[in-house]
């Protein structure tokens, strides 16, 4: 199998000559971490490139190309979706218990409480 480092050097169906060009479910789910991963990497490239120019453009003392800057933070802004750093966290989640905020004496308490209870009932018939 030929590895082939940039994909627009040659066409499509010298990679794969069946041209089937199907993903099933399966295949995305087994591959979902890899590309994650794959992603990760180039939005990373793309970020140190709006670093250099931003240090670059510091250096001179100017501020930098506002296309540059869009293109850092819309890196950063996807970057953040990837890594779900919008999502609740999870002892947001935990929280939603009916139980949380209460004592678990108490709880083992009232619990053992009832069955006292049921026991006396049981024992008077």
């Amino acid at each position: 199998m030929r590895v082939y480092a940039y994909l627009h050097a040659c066409p499509m169906t010298e990679i794969n000559p069946s041209g089937d060009w199907r993903i099933g479910e399966e295949e995305l789910y087994e591959s979902a971490p890899t590309v994650r991963a794959l992603i990760v990497r180039r939005y990373e490239a793309l970020y140190r490139l709006v670093e250099a120019h931003i240090a670059a453009a510091e250096e001179v003392g100017r501020s930098g190309d506002p296309r540059y800057l869009e293109i850092g933070v819309r890196v950063l802004r996807e970057m953040s979706a990837l890594y779900r750093l919008g999502a609740p966290p999870k002892q947001a989640e935990e929280d939603t218990d009916p139980n949380s905020g209460v004592d678990p004496a108490a709880l083992v308490r009232a619990s053992l409480d009832e069955i006292e209870a049921k026991i006396r009932d049981v024992a008077k018939e």
